[in-house]
Formats: structure tokens, sequence, C-alpha cells
């Protein structure tokens, strides 16, 4: 059995201001064996409390790294961050790894990108009333496959990475908690789903060839939005809300099915990405859902679990609870689904999914009873020194276990 890998997770930008080489020695100095440095990732503002000459950054969704753009589709092109570092960076980080015995990997956040979004709206997703997500290119969508093929082999054949970990290769739901979101009406995990349902040209058409009445089910997603939003019927526990989600996927069959079918789209997609992943003689690890946790609601971005663990080489099961025993009810629930295929367990080193060094401890010992292939915590870039240190005495901790 191969040694457990103990992970960050990092930004390339944060290493190039604070130097590679001290970058790299920090890390190995909280007892790391491998990094995930980002190679593409969303748009957002960042807090960087190690930072020693800009606390907080601002992004927008972009490669870090100078794209082969010969590889990509002519009608969508990658965007390169301007803010981010110079092209040799991923090259410097690599070799510098190298030469400290840790294990350089490529984090890529696949179909999360606002910048392509919003110059390409007819690649997003698009809810039954026809509006447009921006933050969301549509995995059924064959010019953004191509696209997010491309960048993986981009990135397989530039960066070379002993691995690549895809994030967000699904659908991203209605709620993004982004560009200060105002609703004040009472949606629910309902309308919430509804509203996350992808109506655009190609999802359609996948839906037709399973025999499925898109258009009635537009009409009556429609119908039941407004329904539920205006009938306000109070504080609703979640007891009432999940046995709700259940019973309007089983009330009806267009809903189910056209889940179904999304589930479909997700998996093909991660399927040819694994293909040109070991193509190249490197792992394909895939996250099965971002914004809906815990695991068991990874249906909704469009991840079944069953299909996933058969579609990669393993699954990065994002563990960011506080609580142990949630720790524990959520792998519980991924094994029943994904037999023996290998899981990362990922931590949110930072607050609030993390309250004290204890309680990081606590969560990781939780996952090491289930034997994961490795750990990891997010974020290096965004921890404080005080956490950093948290992060050595949790892989001292592991190393002893072991």
């Amino acid at each position: 059995m191969a040694a457990l890998q103990k992970g960050l997770f990092v930004y390339p930008w944060n290493m190039a201001e604070e130097g590679i080489e001290e970058s790299v020695e920090l890390y190995k100095s909280v007892n790391t064996d491998t990094l995930f440095v980002s190679a593409s990732y969303h748009s957002g503002r960042f807090f960087h409390p190690k930072a020693t000459n800009k606390m907080h950054t601002r992004h927008d969704s972009g490669t870090s790294f100078q794209p082969d753009l010969p590889l990509y589709p002519s009608d969508l092109q990658p965007q390169v961050d301007a803010d981010l570092c110079s092209d040799p960076i991923h090259q410097q980080i690599r070799e510098t790894c190298d030469k400290n015995g840790i294990s350089y990997n490529s984090w890529i956040v696949g179909m999360h990108n606002s910048t392509l979004g919003r110059s390409n709206l007819e690649l997003c997703v698009e809810n039954a009333y026809g509006e447009k997500y921006d933050y969301a290119l549509c995995p059924s969508q064959p010019t953004v496959r191509k696209y997010l093929a491309a960048l993986v082999e981009d990135v397989l054949k530039n960066l070379k990475p002993e691995s690549v970990l895809l994030e967000t290769p699904n659908f991203l739901g209605f709620i993004h908690d982004h560009h200060h979101e105002l609703i004040l009406a009472n949606l629910g995990p309902v309308c919430e789903y509804l509203l996350s349902l992808c109506f655009c040209e190609h999802c359609q058409d996948k839906a037709a060839k399973d025999g499925i009445d898109s258009d009635l089910l537009r009409h009556r997603i429609k119908e039941r939005i407004n329904f539920l939003i205006e009938n306000e019927r109070g504080g609703v526990s979640a007891e009432f809300s999940n046995a709700e989600l259940a019973s309007i996927l089983l009330e009806d069959p267009n809903l189910y099915e056209y889940s179904r079918m999304r589930l479909k789209s997700v998996t093909s997609f991660i399927k040819e990405i694994r293909s040109l992943t070991n193509s190249y003689g490197k792992m394909l690890y895939a996250v099965p859902s971002i914004f809906a946790r815990p695991a068991s609601r990874a249906w909704m971005e469009g991840t079944s679990l069953s299909e996933v663990a058969k579609a990669a080489d393993g699954i990065f099961l994002l563990s960011y609870f506080s609580d142990p025993a949630l720790v524990r009810a959520d792998i519980e629930w991924v094994k029943l689904f994904i037999g023996d295929t290998p899981i990362f367990s990922a931590f949110n080193g930072g607050y609030p999914d993390t309250l004290s060094e204890e309680g990081l401890k606590a969560c990781i010992k939780v996952a090491m009873d289930y034997q994961p292939f490795g750990l990891g915590i997010y974020n290096a870039s965004l921890l404080t020194n005080t956490r950093m240190k948290w992060v050595q005495s949790v892989y001292k901790m592991v190393d002893e276990m072991n």
C-alpha cells in the first residue's frame, strides 16, 4: 500500500509573493509531503493573513499559467488572470517541490468560471425561466467539455503534475454566495434545486433522447416555484424540507428522469477526462460536490457518488465539518456507494469549520479509521501562522498513527 499523503491546497500567487523556496520550506516544516497547486481558479476576494505586501487580493476566473492556445477550441479560449504570477511560476514550484521531496499536483476548477461565463452566456446554465447563470458553465455543452479537456491536457503537457484534481466538473446551483445576492423570499431546498436545473439546448437535447418532455417540466417547475414562494409556510425544519425534496422527485417522473440525465452528463464528462489523464500516465481525482454538502446532496450538483467512483481514479471528499460525528456519518454514507474506490479526505483548516487544533485532530482521527489514500487541508494560502502550527501538530499525529 502506498504511503498516506499529507497534503495542502495552495495558491501560486501567494507562493510567488512569499517566495517559492520559503513557501515550500514552510510546507515541508509542517510535515506536508503533497501540494495541490491551483492551475485554474474561480473569481473571488481573498484575505491572506500571512501576506507581507497585500493582505487582501481580488482575482478573476482564469489560469495561473500561460496556456498553449492551439490546444483549445477556437470559440472558447482560456483567460489568464492578469493579476496572477508570471508563467514560469509553476515550473519553479514543481522543481522546488522535487528538490524537497514534495509531490506537486495540479488543482483545476472546471465549470465554475465567471470570466468565461460572462463573455459566453450561451454556454452557461440556463434556468427554467430562460435566465443564465454567468458563474456556471454547463457540463452538457460540447464546447465547454472540449475547453476543459484542453485545459487538463495543457496542464498535463506543460505543468507536468503528479496527478490532477478536478473541482466542479458538475453543475453549480442557484445559490452562489457572491455578488451580494439579495433574496427576500423563503426559497427552501426545493425551490433552490428547481432553480438550479439547466434547460440549455444541449441539456434539453439529452433529455429528449431519454424521452423526457423538458417543455412540460419547465412549465411545472415555474408553477411550483411561484406557488411555494407565494404561499409561505413559515420556518420549515430540515426534517420537513429534506422529505419534500425527495417527495417532489418521486411525484414528478419527468423531474426525476431529468435529474438522472444530469448525473449521466457529468459522469460521461469525468470519464472523458480520466481517459485523457490516464493516457499521460497520471491519475484523475474528482470532487463530487462543492456547495452541496454533506455528500448525500451531491446529486443536486449532478454528481452520482457510485458513478463518479467508477469514472475517476479516486474521489476527494470535502469533510468540512467541525463535528467529528458528522465527518464519520458523511464518510459512512459515501462508502455505502463507492466500495473500494480510494478516498482523499479533505478538511477546511480555517474558520468556522475548524475552531481549534484539537477539533481538527479529532476530525482527522475519524477519517483515518477509513484508511484514506490521503489527507488534505484547505488552504495554506489563507491560514494564519497559528493555524499552520496546528497543521504541523496534526500531521505529526498522523505520522505517529502510521
